[in-house]
Formats: structure tokens, C-alpha cells, sequence
């Protein structure tokens, strides 16, 4: 078997046709080492978990960063395991629950305090202030303490992005809207500017295929709704994060205005709208926010496009830094080639290969990189906020997870019920804080 990915392989991944996908060295194994008594040891195989971030460039990219280590490891087999985001997660609990879990994995940081209350993780820090090659300051303090639950450190950091607005230059242009970074670097990138910008780009008069609209609505707490919540004031919870603060006057403005860009101004689509659609691959989005990991999609269209902080609210400048993780399984059998792999992964070497591809960096050691990767030319923005203070991250809970899908039922009845905020707020918190009450 070839330890590269094939396409067909990649794409039964993509498309779900397997939930797990074995991309295995086996045909050539790297040649071993000699041991102490002048044998030749066999080489050690370890697996890695990860999903295929950007698609097929994701899994280009994955192969791209290996080649190093396994040039530098010849003792260590790497076994690819290409799994979908969306079955990652429940297949490292489950494997993890039957003592078979993957060595190392990558794991979305809205699990990792999750995964860590569980057992089912290796407390790295003795082997991170035991490595001389692992220094905290070569990354973002964003970045590196989103690995850190209860006082010690889970995972290392891997992929990571403020939360942007990208926005469609040539639909700014066509329409004679002033660009959302000029209207940034002027001080004038404000929530009444971004509403402005959309309006403006905003044409619903024609065919339901030439529909363009000026924005997409954020509607979850995964990624999308916090910069507009702290940008209103608001918080998600207390400081000892065991009480909702979502139905605060603050918190419930985030809403209303996300809200209202559906239902009273009519410049972000409706969920029906949206279903079956890619509605920004086809150029019909004016401004949108993402992560920088898209940008190995995004390279791929048609248009131009670029990106700009989230705009000003009452709280001024203000985003979200969310990263992603590679751990180390308890419960492996070979806990010192994971390390290996998993320090590997986070280094400047891997990272600067991501970065290239597309992907997003926690590493301030590879900002010349990212600037270098284009497109976009806005690269700077991605980290500005982590450099300059004004990155705020998720209040994660071993509970997050499944408080925050506890929410899903009235978020629906704001965004697409329409239903009064306020209202379904105070509901809702109830729900949550008893969910968070009964954490201890």
C-alpha cells in the first residue's frame, strides 16, 4: 500500500463514504535505525487522526508536512488516519473508551477541555519543559493557552485563526462601495458601516440564481456569534463559568443585530435560502466571516476577494482567536514516538508548510510566512489582533460542547422563527445553567 493519499481515497473521506480512512506506510518502511547491539530495530508505527482541512489541498498539505519527519525518523511509521471533521471527534472517544486510540489526533479546541476531564489524554507538561526545542514565546499567548485546562497542558497548538470578514472585491467595486479595509485603515470600519456596505451590495430584484446578498447572518456559537456579543458588550458566561450570561441587554443586542440582518434589513439569506447553495463560491456574498483555513478554498475561485477585521462596536476593536490542537493519547502504546509527532506538528517547520497552503498559524514565529501567502494581501490582519491585545477567546468548559448544542433549539426560534430575543434568552438560559451547575 502507498503511504500517499490517493485521490479515490481522499474523496470516499470528503464525501463520507468511509468514516475512517487508513492511509498507511506499508509498502516501503522507512529504514530503521541500528540499536546498541548493532541490530536493526523495527520501526515503530504510530497513528495520526486528523480531518482533511480546505478539502484536497488539506490533504496535500498533511503529506507535504510529514516529509519532514519522517526524513528526520526513519524509526517511525506514520499511519494516516483522513477522517471527516464531523466524525473525528465521537471516533477518538469511542477508540479511546476501547483502549485503541489513535497516538496522536487532532482535535478542534472546542473538545479539548471536553476530552481532558475524560482521562483519555496525556498531560504533556513534563515533556514540553523538558524539550529545549518547545518554547511558549514562539507562539501566540492566545494560541498556547487554549491548551491549558485545570492548570496543566493537553495538547500543543496546530492550527489556529482570528475569526475575519472576507469580502468580495469585485462585487465593492461593481457596485462603487467603498472597500471594507479603506474604510478600516480610515477608522470608519464600524457595525452602522458594515450594515451600510451590505445594504448597498444587497440585490434581491432579479432571478433567485443572480440573488446577491450582502452579508451571510452569523446563527451559532461555533465560531460565528461571540464577536458580536463581545462587541455589544456582552459575555457568554460568569467568570467561574458556571452561569449563563446570554439574555444580558448586551448579549441579546449581539443577537438582534445578527438577527435583523435577515429579517428587518434583509441583506443576509435565510437558512432556506442557503441549503444546497454555496452561495459564496458563486460569488453571491458581499462580506462574510471566516477562519484563515479557508483561504485553501477560497484560492480556487473565480473572483476577488480579500479580508478585513470585524468591524467596530461599542466595545471598539474586538474578534475572536479560535485553534485547533494535536494530543496524545493516554491510552497509546508508544508514548514517546507520539510526543515526537505530536511537537512535531506544532513546530515552526510544520506550520510554515500550512501557512503556505493556505492554513492558519498560532506561531508569531512564522508571521513573515503567512504575510508572504497570498492571496490575500490582508494577511496581517489575521494576526494583528492576537499582536496587538484586542483577541478574545472562548470561555471553554468540559461542558461547552453540549451546553452550547442545548442552545441550537432557540437559536432556530431567533433566526429563523424570528421570535422576540429577549424572550427566548431568558429561556434559555435556564436550560443552560442547568447544565452548567451540574458539572461538579
Amino acid at each position: 500500500m502507498n503511504s500517499r493519499v490517493t485521490r479515490r481515497s481522499f474523496l470516499q473521506v470528503a464525501g463520507g463514504g468511509l468514516a475512517l480512512s487508513v492511509l498507511s506506510a506499508c509498502a516501503v518502511a522507512p529504514t530503521a535505525a541500528p540499536g546498541e547491539d548493532g541490530q536493526m530495530a523495527e520501526p515503530v508505527t504510530i497513528q495520526l487522526m486528523f480531518w482533511p482541512v480546505g478539502g484536497e489541498r488539506g490533504i496535500e498539505s498533511m503529506e507535504k508536512a510529514l516529509e519532514p519527519f519522517e526524513a528526520a525518523n526513519p524509526d517511525i511509521v506514520v499511519e494516516r488516519l483522513a477522517t471527516p471533521w464531523g466524525d473525528l471527534h465521537d471516533k477518538f472517544l469511542t477508540t479511546s473508551a476501547g483502549g485503541v486510540p489513535p497516538d496522536v489526533s487532532a482535535v478542534d479546541n472546542y473538545y479539548l477541555t471536553q476530552f481532558a476531564s475524560r482521562g483519555i489524554l496525556l498531560a504533556l507538561d513534563e515533556r514540553v519543559d523538558a524539550d529545549p526545542n518547545v518554547n511558549d514565546e514562539d507562539y501566540f499567548e492566545a494560541a498556547w493557552n487554549e491548551g491549558v485546562w485545570e492548570g496543566e497542558r493537553w495538547s500543543m497548538p496546530y492550527i489556529g485563526s482570528t475569526r475575519v470578514m472576507y469580502f468580495n472585491v469585485d462585487l465593492f467595486e461593481a457596485a462603487g462601495v467603498p472597500r471594507p479595509d479603506e474604510q478600516w485603515e480610515a477608522g470608519e470600519w464600524t457595525w452602522d458601516a458594515f450594515l451600510e456596505s451590505a445594504a448597498a451590495l444587497t440585490d434581491t430584484s432579479g432571478d433567485v440564481m443572480d440573488t446577491v446578498y450582502g452579508t451571510m447572518a452569523d446563527t451559532s456559537m461555533w465560531g460565528g456569534l461571540q464577536p458580536w456579543i463581545w462587541g455589544a458588550g456582552g459575555d457568554e458566561l460568569n467568570d467561574d463559568r458556571t452561569q449563563s450570561l446570554l439574555n444580558t441587554p448586551e448579549a441579546v443586542a449581539g443577537y438582534e443585530f445578527c438577527q435583523n440582518l435577515i429579517h428587518d434589513h434583509g441583506v443576509a439569506p435565510t437558512r432556506e435560502t442557503t441549503q444546497d447553495v454555496n452561495l459564496v463560491g458563486t460569488g453571491r456574498i458581499g462580506i462574510w466571516a471566516s477562519w484563515r483555513g479557508l483561504v485553501m478554498a477560497y484560492r480556487s475561485y473565480d473572483y476577488n476577494w480579500e479580508v478585513v477585521p470585524f468591524p467596530m462596536g461599542a466595545e471598539g476593536k474586538l474578534t475572536l482567536y479560535k485553534g485547533n490542537s494535536m494530543v496524545v493519547a493516554k491510552a497509546g502504546e508508544n508514548l514517546d514516538q507520539a510526543w515526537q509527532l505530536c511537537k512535531y506538528m506544532s513546530s515552526q517547520e510544520a506550520d510554515a508548510i500550512w501557512i503556505t497552503n493556505g492554513g492558519a498559524t498560532p506561531r508569531r514565529d512564522n508571521t513573515d510566512v503567512l504575510l508572504n501567502s497570498r492571496p490575500p494581501e490582508n494577511n496581517a490582519y489575521f494576526y494583528q489582533p492576537l499582536a496587538e491585545g484586542w483577541a478574545k477567546t472562548i470561555p471553554f468548559t468540559p461542558l461547552w460542547v453540549e451546553w452550547t448544542r442545548s442552545l441550537n433549539p432557540f437559536l432556530d426560534r431567533i433566526f429563523l422563527d424570528n421570535e422576540d430575543v429577549q424572550t427566548v434568552m431568558d429561556e434559555a438560559v435556564v436550560t443552560i445553567d442547568g447544565i452548567l451547575q451540574g458539572e461538579s
